[in-house]
């Protein structure tokens, strides 16, 4: 099965995914407390060709994933397990982008695999 060409930048292309305006099943690193923040947070869109998409409960606005290369340790050994792209969801319409910068660090047990 060929994978579909298309156009867009790589800082587009995980917008795309969670669009689902092109297939993945990619495992994705995710900050577990932003991931059940929009658990509670938003409400799922059916509406028009795209289904499955959060949204805004109060304001319909869409939930962005900002990827950042983060640091990952052991919390109990406090070793680098590995440098990896981990995504932090928030509300485009309630919440400021995260500060997160590249190479943060942050504990394994923070974090959850999301397939997109």
């Amino acid at each position: 099965m060929a994978i579909a060409k298309h156009n867009l930048k790589p800082s587009e292309i995980l917008e795309a995914q969670l669009a689902h305006e092109i297939p993945s099943q990619l495992p994705i690193n995710t900050v577990k407390s932003s991931y059940n923040r929009m658990l509670l947070h938003c409400q799922v869109q059916d509406a028009g060709p795209v289904k499955n998409l959060w949204a805004c409960s109060k304001t319909g606005a869409k939930v962005i994933a900002r990827m950042v290369q983060r640091t990952i340790f052991n919390r109990s050994t406090n070793e680098i397990l590995e440098v990896a792209p981990v995504v932090e969801l928030y509300c485009s319409g309630c919440e400021k982008p995260p500060v997160t910068r590249g190479y943060d660090p942050i504990f394994a047990d923070e974090l959850t695999t999301l397939m997109m």
